[in-house]
């Protein structure tokens, strides 16, 4: 008897083998961590498909009524050392580069910098859970939320960073990143100011705006 896929099926047998068991996958996280993200962040945030990955307000706007997140992510316990107890210390990369090419083409009318971080924010997204009875990267309470806005009074991003990115792209064409680890966001070594992180239960819009110090 010949079997009839559909996008239904296909859908249903995705999710029970991805997401029906604790997970501890790099490569499904990130996309997970988006849409925990949107979750908390309810209807008003989106899913985008640009040159970032969420966003508030309508794509045609400019901040502070559009603020675009970029989301990254990373965990202490990664699925290739699992075996070997073996911890990662994570790293955050903020890169700084040109607007791809084919921007204008395949989303007129939607404004973004000719060069920068293409996003308003940073989310970074921490899953510290070591202990493999219990880490799952499906549970929301698991992770660890850093905000960082790249402009404006509260950037998270320090004038020598900026200079430093824009030369090297001046100069060389090629993109530039500035590295974030856990620990010395919470410090705010090297003349950045220091960021403590938040659960899920308090990502929120008005604690994205509170960042940016709008309302």
């Amino acid at each position: 008897m010949e079997r009839h896929i559909t996008t239904e099926s296909v859908k249903q047998r995705f999710f029970a083998e991805a997401f029906s068991r604790p997970l501890i996958d790099n490569t499904l996280r990130g996309l997970w961590c988006e849409f925990m993200i949107a979750e908390a962040l309810g209807p008003e945030c989106a899913s985008t498909g640009l040159s970032w990955d969420l966003q508030i307000g309508d794509s045609r706007a400019m901040f502070p009524e559009r603020i675009r997140i970029q989301v990254k992510n990373s965990a202490s316990l990664q699925s290739w050392n699992q075996a070997n107890g073996q911890i990662t210390d994570p790293l955050f990369s903020l890169t700084w580069r040109k607007k791809p090419y084919y921007f204008e083409r395949d989303n007129p009318g939607i404004p973004c910098e000719t060069e920068g971080f293409l996003c308003d924010l940073f989310i970074l997204c921490h899953h510290p859970v070591t202990d493999i009875a219990t880490a799952d990267h499906r549970e929301p309470d698991q992770w660890n939320f850093y905000l960082l806005p790249v402009h404006g009074p509260s950037s998270a991003v320090t004038e020598a960073e900026l200079q430093w990115a824009q030369k090297k792209l001046k100069e060389t064409g090629r993109n530039s990143s500035t590295q974030r680890r856990p620990s010395t966001l919470r410090s705010g070594i090297r003349g950045r100011r220091p960021c403590e992180p938040i659960g899920v239960s308090d990502l929120s819009i008005d604690s994205i705006r509170a960042n940016f110090g709008i309302q």
